[in-house]
């Protein structure tokens, strides 16, 4: 039976034609041996009624391993379907799990915006003025970009700037920050709400907690390898557990999200504090 599937049946073959030409092998099969004793033994003077005893047995035989093949290939099948759609469902709640994630924003940041613009109004309407403008563009941009889920690095560094103006603002002459981005890198695409979280956490989790000059870096790079995005503060130094209790868990589910294995986060207090993201080409 193995080496008539193995020489007849191939894999593309239709299901209708693999059942039939099973049961036909398996008939084969059980019957040859018979076929052997009945010449060399010299039954021939038997004839039909030499066949009959067993010949109902290979019958049942062939049909039940018909049976056999048919439910195995409806299992297989099932199962198969099943994966496709646990699959989508999946990519279903993957891609809910990501807008959920980019439609954040942190209300403690909201809350305190809208509190330093209250703050100014009556003592100077010029910051005033230019803090609630870049809480409307910071908006703007996410009512535009709703329903995407990537945007270029260029327009990302664009929120994040109208994102810093607001916080410079808030924390006076004292917060200073550096923004280096390769031409190369500008037109990446990364996840949208990618860098601003990032940002958010070296001032919440870092100068903030500080007195003086707080200052705070963005170098993005791209290379023929990949994408490297660093976020450096001179604010207190990393604690151990960062991903779950430092506010980093929303970027680390974006890349988790959109890259897979593909992208790596990590962060560093020597030679200098820093948050690290890697993005291997595709």
């Amino acid at each position: 039976m193995w080496g008539l599937d193995k020489a007849f049946l191939k894999e593309h073959s239709r299901f209708s034609s693999q059942l039939a030409l099973k049961v036909v092998f398996t008939f084969i099969a059980f019957l040859t041996p018979l076929l052997l004793i009945f010449f060399y033994d010299d039954h021939e003077n038997e004839g039909i009624d030499f066949f009959l005893p067993e010949l109902f047995l290979f019958v049942a035989l062939a049909i039940g391993r018909g049976i056999f093949f048919y439910l195995n290939q409806m299992s297989d099948s099932l199962v198969k379907q099943k994966d496709v759609e646990l699959s989508h469902l999946k990519e279903i709640n993957a891609q809910a799990e990501l807008k959920l994630l980019q439609s954040h924003i942190n209300p403690q940041f909201l809350y305190n915006a809208l509190n330093s613009i209250a703050g100014l109004a009556y003592d100077d309407a010029d910051k005033t003025e230019k803090m609630a403008l870049s809480l409307s563009d910071l908006f703007r941009y996410s009512i535009n970009k709703k329903g995407e889920e990537m945007s270029t690095v260029s327009e990302e560094v664009t929120l994040v700037e109208n994102y810093l103006e607001i916080e410079k603002i808030r924390f006076g002459e004292r917060l200073e920050f550096t923004l280096t981005i390769d031409e190369d890198a500008k037109e990446e695409k990364i996840p949208m709400f990618m860098l601003q979280p990032l940002i958010e956490n070296a001032i919440k989790h870092g100068v903030s907690k500080i007195g003086g000059d707080a200052k705070i870096s963005l170098d993005i790079k791209k290379d023929e390898e990949g994408l490297l995005i660093t976020v450096g503060d001179n604010g207190p130094a990393f604690p151990q557990g960062l991903v779950s209790g430092h506010g980093l868990q929303t970027v680390y589910d974006l890349l988790r999200l959109s890259y897979g294995d593909k992208a790596s986060l990590s962060w560093e207090n020597t030679p200098r504090k820093q948050i690290v993201i890697f993005i291997k080409n595709k």
